[in-house]
């Protein structure tokens, strides 16, 4: 900032992100990287406002909030439980073939259906109802979006169902 002395400046402090992925949002070693961050942001503040004459706007904004997860969820498992998908058994990290897939998005899900049947796509609402019911007394799934409300979402093109996760 001192040197070049932009008009405009971005600055993006990755480590919170990546210490809450690692260790969850309230550990200390999240609020231990939030303090150095802070440290970070005061000194860049400062610069800014001594080459600035104290004219500088500062923003400080986050890509995303968090929240403390102690359970999983996985919709491809189920779907190959259904027979909707199928992996490597020697390894299955490997897909073999897919009639429907989950695409996970944080406490979301996009589900894609290989063909546009009437059969597959009740067959995988059906696993999805199966597993929404099964985890109904731990909360888990919260909603299963189809229809016309679907539509409305926007971040999920192509998909057939978006499913909702509670926190």
């Amino acid at each position: 900032l001192k040197n070049k002395k932009p008009d405009l400046h971005f600055c993006y402090l990755t480590g919170l992100d990546t210490e809450q992925h690692n260790t969850g949002p309230y550990s200390h070693e999240t609020f231990s990287v939030l303090e150095e961050i802070d440290g970070l942001i005061g000194e860049i503040i400062a610069c800014a406002q001594e080459i600035s004459n104290y004219r500088a706007t500062i923003g400080v904004v986050s890509d995303h909030g968090f929240i403390a997860t102690d359970k999983t969820i996985s919709l491809n498992a189920a779907f190959c439980q259904a027979g909707l998908l199928e992996v490597d058994p020697a390894d299955r990290s490997k897909l073999v073939s897919w009639n429907a897939f989950s695409l996970n998005a944080g406490g979301s899900a996009g589900i894609f259906l290989k063909d546009n049947t009437e059969e597959l796509y009740q067959k995988t609402y059906s696993a999805l109802r199966d597993l929404a019911d099964s985890t109904k007394k731990e909360f888990i799934i919260d909603k299963i979006i189809t229809g016309g409300e679907l539509k409305s979402i926007d971040g999920f093109d192509g998909v057939s169902f978006v499913v909702s996760i509670n926190p």
